[in-house]
């Protein structure tokens, strides 16, 4: 199964892609996972070999610098993106996936593609099952968000992070990102709010070499 979409972002005027791959022969029970930073995943991970049971969105923003408006909470396309997501690209993938059991509905990020992926669950809790982080450069804004939210988070969240991560600066300004220490901070968020986490600390620095050996623990949890 394959499809490809231009997606909209109407009150920015531009646009990001996004890929639908899916196995086959689709049937049983199946899984849909959007994928964030998807071209970096079909070029610098093995996630499609995972195909066989799971349907992946993979979403491209665009150059850099879209990504660094798209993905971070102070982004100049993030609410935006936010809204064309739920108005524009979940209906189309649901459209296409009318008539497919859809077991869990999951969101994958890493880095900074671990911040929209936080938000975008947070937005609209409910839909969500899964939410998977590699490395989540996770900014403050979005764990202060987390003080808005009323009742339990009924998600199955999987966070990896180096040790040493809070060690890395953002490649667009040399700010310190503090990935591992607001991971953790994250981690106790979704723990009050009764998620059921999985945290993996790993002696491991932030890249890509790292996240795809991350992936067969990672993609165990996704069942």
């Amino acid at each position: 199964m394959y499809k490809h979409w231009f997606i909209p972002m109407k009150e920015v005027g531009t646009f990001y892609s996004a890929t639908l791959i899916g196995p086959e022969h689709l049937e049983g029970e199946l899984k849909l996972l959007y994928v964030h930073d998807g071209i970096d995943y079909l070029e610098y991970s093995h996630l499609l070999t995972y195909q066989t049971s799971i349907i992946f969105v993979f979403i491209h923003p665009g150059s850099s610098q879209d990504r660094w408006a798209t993905y971070r909470t102070d982004g100049a396309y993030y609410r935006a993106y936010i809204q064309s997501f739920y108005q524009e690209l979940v209906p189309r993938v649901e459209e296409a996936l009318a008539s497919i059991n859809i077991k869990h509905k999951g969101l994958l990020g890493d880095s900074l593609a671990g911040n929209i992926s936080v938000a975008l669950a947070l937005e609209n809790p409910q839909y969500w099952s899964h939410l998977l982080l590699q490395s989540a450069a996770i900014m403050k804004e979005e764990i202060d968000r987390f003080s808005h939210i009323e009742g339990p988070l009924d998600w199955k969240v999987y966070q990896s992070v180096g040790r040493n991560e809070d060690d890395y600066r953002s490649i667009m300004t040399g700010e310190p990102l503090h990935i591992f220490t607001r991971n953790q901070q994250l981690n106790r968020e979704l723990l009050q709010r009764n998620a059921t986490v999985d945290l993996n600390i790993l002696d491991t620095d932030h890249g890509w070499v790292y996240w795809d050996q991350d992936l067969p623990q990672l993609m165990k949890f996704f069942k």
